[in-house]
């Protein structure tokens, strides 16, 4: 199960990172950063590679976004 401190941990570390990467591209990084992130709280349990999870769903958001897909 994954808590509070963990998610909040995961934001604190990642999601700026996240944020500047997504900058290449899309125009709303913001946006499928947070998108990321709110799928994670959906799952309800971390996963095994949360951050490489995050990537991947990063990556599928914004390419998405930009109509690459």
């Amino acid at each position: 199960m994954m808590n509070p401190r963990q998610l909040a941990e995961l934001v604190d570390r990642h999601g700026p990172a996240l944020v500047l990467y997504a900058r290449q591209w899309c125009a709303m990084p913001e946006d499928i950063v947070q998108d990321a992130f709110l799928k994670l709280i959906r799952l309800g349990t971390m996963p095994p590679e949360p951050v490489a999870w995050l990537h991947r769903v990063f990556r599928n958001g914004a390419s998405d976004a930009s109509g690459m897909a």
